[in-house]
């Protein structure tokens, strides 16, 4: 059994590269939460984040390292968002919060018109009172 270099230089740019699309993903959820700024909401956007995060590394590590775990790769992907968040995310951040805010305009668009809906039913229908 011998250990390829070739290999190894692979997963580890994998592994980097697998940190820069963590820190992309995070900066984009980041977005959103700002703009909902809900308890709950974050709470399901964090799980949006992590539960692909953890698989991505898990699947990554056991490919890359032949079914095993190698703590080096675990390390490149911290190192890869490290890098993004050092270098990139301020350039990065704008438009993916941009993106973001397009992503949860249908969801906005929605809530009004839930709100407007509710306020005729409310008009229309309180005969109760009366």
């Amino acid at each position: 059994m011998t250990v390829s270099v070739d290999q190894q230089l692979h997963a580890l740019a994998g592994a980097l590269v697998l940190g820069v699309i963590a820190g992309v993903w995070y900066d984009l959820l980041r977005g959103m939460r700002r703009r909902i700024g809900s308890l709950l909401w974050t709470a399901v956007l964090d799980l949006l984040f992590w539960l692909p995060a953890t698989v991505g590394l898990f699947l990554w590590c056991i490919y890359a390292g032949e079914g095993k775990v190698q703590i080096f790769l675990c390390l490149a992907v911290v190192l890869g968002g490290w890098g993004y968040f050092r270098w990139l995310s301020r350039f990065c951040f704008p438009a993916l919060s941009a993106l973001g805010g397009l992503l949860l305009l249908p969801c906005f668009s929605l809530r009004k018109l839930k709100n407007f809906f509710i306020k005729i039913c409310k008009k229309h229908f309180s005969f109760g009172n009366k």
